[in-house]
């Protein structure tokens, strides 16, 4: 019986399924919390940050056993550097919505805008920028869809609907429910038996 080696990317995928509606869940109720307390400002350090970062880690561990099982399996590399940019983006984006409001806890004056104001920029600059991202991975993989399982070409679809809504960021919210249906796809992926999978 051979042994899938991905299987750990697979249970990673469902892992990061959970953590990220699990993170913006805490978070809204955090920011309820701040508000009802009358807080001017809700921005910093909070409880889901952690998560999100979880989420991250996740998220490119995942996106490295993608990029190895489509070229073990399938020979497929014209992915490898859109899946690169991917994982340089996650740090980019997570890392450093952290450390921006981590800043506002603690080194930023209370009361002056100039850091939440830029928090905003980065986050509607960092969504648009992973629908460009998104869209452009599932356009690699629908190009040659027939080498590859139902499994991936699902991705590859939801990849292209995740990053619409995305590159719109009005419409970003749809993307967030999209987000754990794409991770789940991805589990079946990596979760297939290594023999029922089509070596090129």
């Amino acid at each position: 019986m051979n042994e899938n080696r991905f299987s750990m990317a697979g249970w990673a995928s469902i892992v990061a399924s959970v953590v990220f509606p699990l993170a913006f869940i805490i978070d809204g109720i955090h920011q309820e919390v701040l508000e009802c307390s009358g807080a001017e400002f809700t921005v910093g350090i909070g409880p889901a940050d952690p998560l999100f970062l979880l989420f991250a880690a996740l998220s490119i561990y995942v996106l490295k056993a993608f990029k190895t099982l489509l070229y073990e399996y399938y020979s497929f590399r014209e992915i490898g550097t859109i899946i690169s940019v991917a994982i340089f983006w996650h740090i980019v984006f997570f890392g450093g919505s952290f450390l921006l409001e981590l800043m506002y806890g603690t080194v930023w004056p209370q009361g002056h805008v100039g850091l939440p104001l830029a928090l905003v920029v980065f986050y509607v600059t960092g969504i648009a920028v992973f629908g460009i991202i998104d869209i452009i991975i599932g356009i690699i993989l629908l190009r040659q869809k027939r080498r590859f399982s139902l499994p991936i070409r699902a991705f590859a679809w939801l990849s292209i609907a995740m990053g619409f809504f995305e590159a719109t960021v009005v419409l970003s919210f749809l993307a967030l429910l999209l987000v754990p249906v794409s991770l789940i796809a991805l589990a079946f992926v990596f979760l297939r038996r290594v023999d029922e999978v089509e070596f090129v």
